[in-house]
C-alpha cells in the first residue's frame, strides 16, 4: 500500500506497509496521517498494489481534502 498526499508518498506504520489479503478479504485499520504541508483541495490518494505488478496499482481511492494549521 502506499498513501500519497499531492503524489508525495507519506510515511506508514510498519504493520501497513506490506499488508497481504486473500481473494476478496477486507482490511479495516485507523491509520492517522499529520501532513507537513498545508492547503486547499489537496489530493490524498491510497494505492493498493498487487504482487505481479509493483508499478500500476489494481486499486485506489482518493479523497481531496483541506489541511490547516492545528488550533
Amino acid at each position: 500500500m502506499d498513501v500519497r498526499l499531492e503524489n508525495k508518498s507519506l510515511a506508514l506504520p510498519e504493520n501497513l506497509r506490506h499488508i497481504q489479503l486473500e481473494d476478496n478479504a477486507t482490511l479495516e485499520q485507523p491509520l492517522e496521517i499529520t501532513p507537513s504541508i498545508q492547503g486547499k483541495n489537496m489530493e490524498l490518494q491510497f494505492l493498493l498494489f498487487n504482487d505481479t505488478e509493483k508499478e500500476v496499482p489494481y486499486e485506489d481511492l482518493r479523497l481531496w481534502i483541506n489541511v490547516t494549521k492545528e488550533a
